[in-house]
């Protein structure tokens, strides 16, 4: 498998919540957890712009923090938000 989800599955994948996604990113479904950054990375940019004032340096401390979530992943509790 390559990593990326056919139509039909990104589909079922827009109905899915987080912590669905983060079960089946945890056991390797590297589609799971892209779903979830396309689901969280604008509002994630906005925060980290209002607090950095450059984009570049927003852009930078988004991938940090999906980076770590993604090496993370394993420990995420699904019983918390």
């Amino acid at each position: 498998m390559n990593g990326h989800a056919s139509p039909l599955c990104r589909e079922l994948r827009l109905e899915q919540p987080d912590s669905e996604l983060a079960k089946l990113a945890a056991s390797g479904d590297r589609g799971a957890f892209h779903m979830i950054v396309q689901r969280h990375s604008r509002g994630l940019f906005r925060v980290a712009r209002s607090l950095c004032k450059c984009n570049s340096d927003a852009e930078d401390v988004v991938q940090d923090a999906f980076l770590a979530a993604y090496r993370g992943i394993a420990k995420f509790d699904v019983d918390r938000r």
